[in-house]
């Protein structure tokens, strides 16, 4: 601020996708330089988002990250180091339950466990982007699902 007042702002949070990077989901070196700056003039640095840790984790190496930052919409809260703050999970029954209701739907259901993405189907429009923004791969950390209305079983397990 002018006139050298203190603004009092100690901690810059920042959205990811549609904020922090660019459609190809890349954080520009501009980006990079300016985290640098916010750092060097003393203020902290961290990120929510609705990705997983696994697609933050990139970004917060990039970018040096040293604050908690939060996943699936500060679900969980975590640290670089690998330390979950908090974890908030909505209960497997309530996951059977939005299943059984989407049913034989013609829409692409997606949802993720232990930071697996477990999707209906490898094919769709959103289905690449959200493979890179989550740094998933078919057989990595990506699975496929037949619901129950697909005649499958599922991959719901009780924690």
């Amino acid at each position: 601020m002018s006139g050298g007042m203190s603004s009092g702002i100690k901690l810059l949070v920042s959205d990811v996708d549609g904020t922090l990077v660019d459609k190809e989901k890349k954080v520009a070196p501009a980006t990079v330089d300016a985290v640098e700056r916010l750092k060097a003039a003393g203020l902290g640095f961290t990120i929510i988002s609705a990705r997983p840790r696994s697609g933050m984790m990139p970004i917060a190496e990039l970018l040096g990250i040293d604050e908690p930052m939060g996943a699936f919409n500060g679900g969980i809260v975590f640290k670089r180091d690998g330390t979950v703050i908090e974890h908030h999970m909505i209960d497997v029954d309530v996951v059977r339950g939005a299943m059984e209701i989407v049913g034989d739907a013609p829409v692409d259901t997606w949802f993720f466990a232990d930071d697996v993405w477990y999707a209906s189907t490898d094919q769709g429009g959103h289905v690449g982007s959200e493979r890179k923004a989550s740094a998933q791969r078919s057989g990595d950390r990506f699975r496929l699902f037949r619901s129950a209305g697909q005649g499958g079983q599922g991959h719901l397990r009780q924690r």
